[in-house]
């Protein structure tokens, strides 16, 4: 699955729930969340806070990143996708 972000909205964390997240905004105007743990490795969080947007990446399962019913509604997201779902960003586009 291919994705155009052109915005990051939220880049947070939360130490109780011991998760940090990315919040961005996709050039179809959806919403999708980047998620890792807290003090853990988190190559794509790191990875796209230092992009010039807009980026263009591809997530390698899209199949494991449908939010669940509370996502959605909370967060309005189109796409949750964890730390073990890997990203891979074209530096060509």
């Amino acid at each position: 699955m291919e994705l155009c972000i052109t915005e990051i909205v939220d880049d947070g964390y939360s130490i109780d729930k011991e998760v940090v997240w990315l919040k961005c905004r996709t050039s179809s105007n959806n919403m999708v969340a980047f998620w890792g743990e807290l003090g853990g490795p988190n190559r794509n969080i790191g990875s796209l806070r230092h992009q010039q947007l807009p980026v263009y990446l591809e997530i390698s399962a899209p199949e494991d990143c449908i939010p669940t019913p509370w996502e959605k509604s909370e967060f309005n997201l189109s796409l949750s996708v964890p730390s073990n779902v890997g990203i891979y960003i074209d530096p060509e586009r």
